[in-house]
């Protein structure tokens, strides 16, 4: 049964309102701002753009979304915080490589993280330094290998096997460093105080951990030096394994 109705002085009907209804484009999960930030991340691949290149300015933007000032200002703020674009002298704004890490460095504060966001970051961790030791073994020289014997040679060993943040950071930093990955060296950057606050607030579980597990079964970085000495890609990942055994178990906690 078609029933219509007089609605502003127009002749519809409900059947006609019902097949527009499908032809409606679903957003209500989204706000104007994200549209626009979706509109403007299109443009930039359609327009085939690269960092350096120059975008339009704030009113050809403005006119050709058809928004307020104030609505692309905040899609534009989003991408400066991701170092998508940036402001030039006589140049206006251009587009630029994105810092992946950046704007998470800037915002990450581990007292508003979730047990379980911070055992997923250790789980990363430990992907990354399983994962990157072909390229370590393959880039790794004699000036690497005495550098990071002095490290070891530095460390000073707390109770139960137990080494300090800073200390563990310096030598799985220069690991990332000999391995020339940029990426993963700035994620052990961003997420060192995210490994400060497991230290600080889990202590106790690693030394328990420690304290109950066989010393010929913990790996030390002495340990993992040595099968970097040999060149051992095999026995190096099986030794990281090992060393990084105590957040596996944490993670499976």
């Amino acid at each position: 049964m078609v029933r219509c109705f007089i609605i502003f002085n127009k002749y519809i009907c409900l059947t006609n309102m019902i097949n527009m209804k499908s032809l409606k484009i679903a957003v209500e999960n989204k706000t104007l701002v994200d549209l626009v930030e979706e509109k403007l991340l299109n443009y930039f691949k359609e327009e085939n753009m690269l960092p350096g290149d120059s975008i339009p300015t704030e009113f050809e933007l403005t006119t050709a979304l058809g928004v307020g000032r104030s609505v692309l200002r905040e899609a534009l703020s989003r991408f400066r915080m991701l170092g998508l674009i940036k402001s030039r002298t006589r140049r206006g704004m251009i587009l630029s490589e994105p810092d992946l890490l950046g704007a998470i460095h800037k915002v990450i504060e581990p007292t508003l993280l979730s047990e379980k966001k911070i055992k997923e970051i250790l789980g990363l961790r430990i992907a990354l330094e399983i994962g990157n030791a072909y390229s370590i073994i393959n880039k790794i020289t004699e000036d690497d290998i005495l550098e990071l014997e002095e490290i070891v040679h530095n460390y000073q060993v707390s109770a139960y096997n137990k080494f300090t943040v800073d200390e563990d950071h310096a030598f799985h930093s220069k690991l990332h460093k000999i391995a020339g990955n940029e990426t993963i060296i700035k994620y052990q950057e961003v997420f060192y105080k995210v490994f400060m606050y497991v230290d600080e607030n889990f202590s106790k579980y690693f030394e328990a951990y420690n304290k109950n597990t066989s010393e010929e079964k913990l790996v030390s970085h002495k340990d993992l030096l040595q099968k970097l000495k040999e060149r051992d890609l095999i026995g190096f990942q099986t030794m990281m394994q090992k060393h990084l055994a105590l957040y596996i178990d944490f993670i499976d906690a």
